[in-house]
């Protein structure tokens, strides 16, 4: 049957009158279901819908706040505008009748405004909802914070630093979220998490339930000869049903602490490099790390005797705190203590990072000190335990929004940390600085090499043992995709580093280490002889 021009006009008319049909047919109680179960991209759409025939502000306000929980501040704040214009303090979410909105929207609107800048309308607004709030509203607490930190963003906007800041750009970042940024010691390694669609698909048919994003897999990237970051790959041991993130990595690049889970309950994994890769996933083996509630970040230091991770478990000062296990002699890992009140506080404290010194942490709070959001944070302990008051590392590095998973090359001048800033979703970047905070650290950076060019064979290990104070020899293996070794040592200290292959040395020195240098970098090669390994060879 030929279809004339009318026929074709009519199926038209026909087809969008039940599509319009169709966009309408949410009814205010499916959408604010949605809305409750936190099904907020799902909810989107059917208050846009319920706005064409009712522009109320609760309506309004639903909307807006959908955005606001799905990190999209910017597209919530002209729904949350509206929703200002008729507010009352007896408000009920599950009242589906009422037209107006409640007090809250004052808060979130002055949030989203915040967050992307706008530093004397948000005081303003922060301040309004102060004001009209009733003195039990939970979220006039953190209408204070916000005030608060309008006044740390307008006194650090007034300090200027050397610190240069850049974006690792397209090769790393998309416009979908890229984020948890780990980076190896030499810098030369980075592995992070991202939410896109995977080459092969295989992805495609997994979302997120709440974000209606995919789930999160972690990926790597090196870097080459140029400089430039070579194309990421996802690692084998990510699942497209869940969601993995890097927290940190090891300094020979051997193992990798993970986050896996979801909101209900996270927990930390490590796995080891097998054939140049990671492939299995473990728990963290310390009875006090996993627990029913919700382990998110965790650094283990350079000579593994201290963890540290972020928590919400009962008994800390509020949200997520800080804690840290201890390696004891036996192996095993004592109980996990609370870091104090010096660094946790009502709010949250995530993305811990512990320096090569093994005295100065970073971790991101968004406490009362915060510009906005998440900041970057410093602190330093000291000979008898106790932890310097957090330094806020300032503009650049840190901004209104969420500036999160700070951690550093051995230098400590030169960091990688993920940021919302510039109204995206979360990218990944740089930073450098002038001036390292780390105290009295020498890393000892090698690489063996064999003689027929080939990777080296498994077997190969090193020992270091202080001659200055007897302790116990310590074994580090290299990393084998290239038989890199970083070792930390004292300064002040003289060692005898060993290398061996199949249990036989084949190569050994004597190292002291130079006393006057904050920081100090020592490099060596060393050749495995895989023909004739009594006659190995020495290069400094």
């Amino acid at each position: 049957m030929k279809l004339t021009t009318k026929t074709y006009l009519s199926l038209f008319i026909f087809l969008n009158m039940n599509l319009f049909s169709y966009a309408q047919s949410y009814d205010i109680d499916e959408a604010n279901q949605l809305f409750i179960s936190k099904s907020y991209y799902k909810a989107i759409p059917a208050f846009k819908n319920l706005l064409l025939t009712e522009d109320n502000s609760n309506i309004n306000y639903k909307l807006g706040l959908c955005y606001f929980n799905l990190n999209k501040e910017i597209e919530s704040i002209p729904y949350l505008k509206k929703a200002t214009n008729d507010t009352y303090k007896k408000y009920s979410l599950k009242n589906t009748s009422i037209p107006y909105a409640p007090i809250d929207a004052f808060y979130y609107l002055a949030k989203a405004q915040h967050v992307n800048g706008n530093i004397i309308l948000a005081f303003e607004l922060y301040n309004s909802f102060y004001d009209k709030a009733k003195k039990n509203n939970p979220l006039r607490c953190k209408a204070y914070i916000g005030i608060l930190q309008c006044e740390i963003a307008k006194n650090l906007n007034t300090k200027t630093t050397d610190d240069v800041v850049w974006n690792l750009g397209d090769t790393i970042n998309t416009s979908l979220e890229e984020s948890s940024p780990v980076i190896t010691l030499d810098g030369e390694t980075i592995y992070f998490t991202s939410s896109k669609l995977r080459k092969d698909k295989s992805n495609l048919n997994f979302k997120d339930p709440n974000t209606g994003s995919y789930f999160k897999d972690i990926y790597v990237s090196h870097q080459t000869m140029k400089g430039s970051w070579s194309e990421p790959k996802i690692l084998a041991l990510c699942k497209p049903n869940q969601s993995e993130k890097p927290t940190s990595i090891l300094p020979n690049g051997n193992q990798l602490l993970i986050n896996k889970g979801n909101s209900q309950n996270s927990d930390i994994y490590k796995s080891e490099i097998t054939n140049s890769s990671f492939y299995d996933l473990s728990p963290f083996p310390a009875k006090s790390m996993n627990t029913n509630s919700n382990e998110i970040d965790a650094s283990l230091s350079i000579n593994e005797e201290f963890i540290y991770f972020s928590s919400d478990r009962r008994g800390g000062f509020g949200g997520f705190d800080l804690y840290r296990l201890r390696k004891l002699p036996d192996g095993t890992w004592s109980k996990a203590m609370n870091l104090g009140s010096t660094i946790n506080s009502i709010n949250d404290e995530v993305s811990p990072f512990i320096g090569l010194d093994n005295l100065t942490l970073y971790f991101s709070s968004n406490n009362s000190k915060s510009m906005g959001g998440f900041d970057i944070f410093m602190t330093q302990i000291n000979a008898i335990s106790k932890w310097s008051t957090p330094v806020n590392l300032g503009i650049p590095i840190n901004s209104t929004d969420d500036d999160l998973y700070y951690s550093t090359t051995s230098n400590g001048m030169k960091a990688i940390f993920s940021s919302d800033r510039n109204n995206t979703d979360q990218d990944i970047y740089f930073s450098q600085t002038s001036k390292s905070h780390y105290q009295n650290v020498a890393i000892f950076k090698g690489k063996i090499k064999t003689s027929n060019l080939d990777k080296i064979p498994k077997g190969v290990y090193i020992t270091v043992e202080d001659l200055t104070i007897k302790t116990k020899i310590k074994t580090y293996n290299p990393r084998q995709s290239d038989g890199v070794y970083i070792l930390n040592l004292k300064p002040c200290h003289t060692y005898l580093i060993n290398y061996y292959y199949k249990n036989k040395s084949f190569s050994k020195l004597e190292q002291f280490i130079s006393c006057k240098s904050s920081y100090q970098e020592i490099h060596k090669e060393i050749i495995l002889d895989v023909i004739n390994l009594s006659n190995p060879t020495l290069k400094k």
